[in-house]
């Protein structure tokens, strides 16, 4: 680690402010968390959330070829592709691709063929999955996530620094 990058004390840009640590800050290093499965093809790693808001933000990978089921979010979604593409309804997207979609989007995003697609997602609230016959299938989201989360022995990093790890559900 670079300790000669933390600094505490006054500020370099303004000697004016003080820098100080609430408790409020954490870092995570997301290596040292293990990949939660979603689904077969689907893994992620939570990495924080909000139970007030239903936000949550999570590392999110998708094996290559691996398709999402068809699914509309119930809040808005931001993305940030790390690491392979994927394809849906409104275009390609490919590493270093940034994405915003609205809420009621309807989509069903394809992994490229070539490699993993992982990538750092914020939800803004649950995930509304359509049944094969087209109709309104499970909600999914935060709750159901950091129960799987809990159960694979995947929350130590958050435990470690919110102030309450809540059992939802």
């Amino acid at each position: 680690m670079d300790d000669h990058l933390v600094y505490r004390g006054k500020a370099k840009t303004n000697p004016n402010v003080d820098l100080w640590d609430s408790k409020g800050t954490y870092i995570v290093n997301c290596d040292d968390v293990p990949w939660t499965p979603v689904r077969p093809g689907e893994w992620g790693k939570l990495l924080n959330f909000d139970p007030a808001s239903g936000k949550y933000t999570v590392l999110y990978k998708l094996a290559a070829g691996g398709t999402v089921p068809v699914h509309t979010h119930l809040g808005a979604t931001e993305f940030f592709v790390l690491q392979g593409s994927f394809g849906y309804e409104a275009g390609v997207v490919g590493a270093n691709g940034y994405g915003f979609e609205y809420p009621f989007a309807v989509h069903e995003p394809v992994a490229s063929q070539d490699e993993d697609l992982i990538m750092l997602v914020i939800n803004y609230g649950n995930t509304q999955e359509f049944n094969e016959d087209g109709t309104p299938g499970p909600v999914v989201g935060m709750a159901g996530f950091i129960e799987q989360c809990r159960a694979n022995n995947a929350l130590k990093h958050l435990e470690e620094h919110l102030p309450f790890p809540p059992k939802m559900g």
